[in-house]
């Protein structure tokens, strides 16, 4: 995989017992500790996440919703449900991402959008599941006129089988905890003077969190580090 923009990269680990052994009994010889433990990482197994759940090769909507209307934040919401997108494909992930547009144009043109259930919505984009995400709380600043911004964000995600019906008991295919998985975080205070750089924080923290949401459902290794959003 291509090395990204603040990752770094390392070298491949070989994973071969017999050269470990020699390398190590050699620089423990020459009382090299220190670079001993640095050749042991290298030559180490990878250690691979897998994922939770085995999300469907099939259509998946990516449907994101505000628990308080009055925090609802476009900007926020269409680059996390584009970085999650992005994650799958790179990480190529079988699913059929509903396109985001998509979505907004069915919320659009129903005005009891609101009320209809994560299934119903799910169905008629005619997906097989969907990732739903509520954001429970989303904050830009601490206090209203404060000059600092502080962009934070709290979730709870679930995968919805969009094709059970209730006869079949519960539709939350993940995870065992009935609330949703739970995602925080928070941007480091800074001043933002317009309104296109607290976009740009806002972004940066949907960034964050889509990165951290989609390694749920990829294989990846334990030990890589996640882009850094400055």
């Amino acid at each position: 995989m291509p090395v990204r923009r603040g990752q770094r990269s390392r070298p491949s680990r070989v994973g071969k017992p017999l050269l470990t052994g020699l390398i190590a009994a050699a620089l423990l010889m020459v009382g090299c500790g220190q670079q001993l433990g640095a050749m042991l990482y290298f030559l180490s197994p990878q250690r691979m996440h897998k994922p939770e759940i085995e999300l469907t090769k099939a259509r998946l909507a990516i449907l994101i919703e505000f628990a308080d209307p009055s925090a609802e934040n476009p900007v926020f919401a269409r680059a996390l449900h584009d970085i999650i997108e992005d994650q799958f494909t790179e990480r190529k992930l079988k699913s059929k991402v509903v396109p985001c547009d998509e979505l907004a144009r069915l919320r659009s043109e129903n005005a009891d959008f609101s009320t209809w259930s994560v299934q119903r919505i799910g169905r008629r984009v005619n997906a097989e599941q969907v990732l739903y995400i509520r954001v429970e709380s989303f904050i830009i600043h601490e206090e209203p006129g404060h000059p600092l911004i502080e962009p934070k964000a709290d979730m709870r995600l679930k995968v919805i089988d969009a094709r059970a019906s209730a006869k079949e008991g519960n539709v939350q295919l993940w995870p065992p905890e009935p609330d949703g998985r739970r995602i925080a975080l928070a941007r480091p205070p800074k001043d933002a003077g317009s309104s296109r750089q607290i976009d740009d924080e806002v972004k940066k923290l949907a960034r964050q969190t889509g990165r951290i949401a989609a390694r749920i459902f990829v294989e990846h290794d334990e030990e890589e580090e996640l882009p850094r959003e400055p």
